[in-house]
C-alpha cells in the first residue's frame, strides 16, 4: 500500500481523499512554523541557555529531536536539544513549548525541602520559564551502580511519590518520571494540583 502510493507521490490517495490533503498539509504547516519559532526562541535566549544551564555560545546546536510528546497548540511539541563542543562532547537541553511556571514551582519546593531535611537531598533540575515556552535540564536514564545507591533510590522514589501525593499529581508513568542513579526525577508537571 505505502510502496504504491509513494511510486506516484501520493496523488491517487490524495484524489480519492481529498481530506487527507488538506490534514497533511495542515501538520507539515504548523510544523514548519512551530520549528522556525523554537529556533528563533534558541538563537535569542543563547546567554540565558548558558547562564541557566552552562551551555556556551561556542557550542552551536547540532540537532534536535522531535515528536517527544502530543503536539499541542497548534501542533508544538517538546523537543530534545544537542549542542556539542568542538572535542564532540554532547550537551544536551530540553525545550517545552509550554508556560513552565509549575515546573518552576516543584522544583522550588524539592529545593525548600532539601534546605529544611536531613535526609539526602533530591535532585532539582534547572529550568528557564520564559511564560509561554522554557527550557529544563536534560536527565539520562542511569542505572543505579550499587546496592547503596539501590537502597537510596527507593528512598528517594518513596520521597517524591509522597510529594506527588501531596501535590494532587494524577499522572506519573514512565514518560514522566526518569531514574538517574539514586533519584527519581519528575520531567513533566502538567497533572500537578490535580483535582480528585
Amino acid at each position: 500500500f505505502i510502496c504504491l502510493h509513494r511510486k506516484n507521490g501520493l496523488n491517487t490517495l490524495l484524489k480519492d481523499y481529498s481530506e487527507l490533503g488538506r490534514f497533511i498539509g495542515t501538520v507539515v504547516m504548523l510544523w514548519r512554523k512551530s520549528s522556525g519559532e523554537m529556533l528563533q526562541r534558541i538563537e535569542m535566549d543563547r546567554q540565558v541557555i548558558d547562564e541557566v544551564f552552562g551551555i556556551s555560545k561556542d557550542q552551536p546546536l547540532t540537532s534536535v529531536e522531535q515528536g517527544l510528546s502530543d503536539p499541542h497548540r497548534g501542533g508544538r511539541a517538546v523537543a530534545i536539544l544537542s549542542f556539542s563542543d568542538q572535542k564532540g562532547y554532547l550537551n544536551k537541553l530540553i525545550y517545552k513549548p509550554k508556560d513552565m511556571a509549575v515546573d518552576v514551582a516543584y522544583h522550588n519546593l524539592i529545593e525548600t525541602i532539601n534546605k529544611r531535611s536531613k535526609n539526602p537531598s533530591l535532585r532539582r533540575l534547572n529550568i528557564y520559564n520564559g511564560k509561554t515556552y522554557g527550557y529544563m535540564e536534560y536527565v539520562k536514564h542511569k542505572l543505579a551502580k550499587d546496592s547503596h545507591e539501590i537502597n537510596r533510590f527507593y528512598k528517594n522514589a518513596g520521597k517524591v511519590t509522597a510529594i506527588l501525593h501531596l501535590l494532587g499529581c494524577t499522572d506519573c508513568h514512565h514518560e514522566n518520571l526518569i531514574a538517574c542513579g539514586d533519584q527519581l526525577n519528575l520531567i513533566d508537571t502538567e497533572t500537578l494540583l490535580e483535582g480528585e
